[in-house]
């Protein structure tokens, strides 16, 4: 786990070929520091879900709306990871591990 850092070597090194594989299997699980990160896809929409207990029950993060758009899907999921993660790395910086989340169903904006 990194300091934060979210730049473009993140994304394009780690980010954008995790998106493809999401895209390809519609569901991967992460592990972050004392978290387990659920992200997937179904009908449409993508979603993260943290985990505090190894996976026995999940808290939804955020979701994002997918399109046609191959390219324009990739960057969706890239902000997708890069958000969930940084939320998720600055509970741990504080020490104040999340149980809840308060973006429970948000929609997650594109950002160009």
């Amino acid at each position: 786990m990194g300091d934060g850092d979210y730049g473009w070597f993140v994304q394009d090194h780690r980010f954008k070929p995790r998106a493809e594989n999401l895209i390809k299997n519609s569901s991967i699980l992460i592990p972050f520091g004392i978290y387990i990160i659920e992200f997937s896809i179904s009908r449409g929409i993508a979603y993260s879900h943290y985990s505090l207990n190894y996976g026995i029950s999940y808290t939804i993060y955020m979701e994002a709306e997918l399109t046609r758009s191959h390219k324009t899907n990739i960057e969706i999921l890239v902000n997708l990871f890069a958000e969930t993660e940084e939320y998720l790395f600055k509970t741990l910086d504080r020490g104040e591990a999340q149980t809840s989340s308060h973006y429970l169903h948000r929609i997650f904006p594109i950002r160009w």
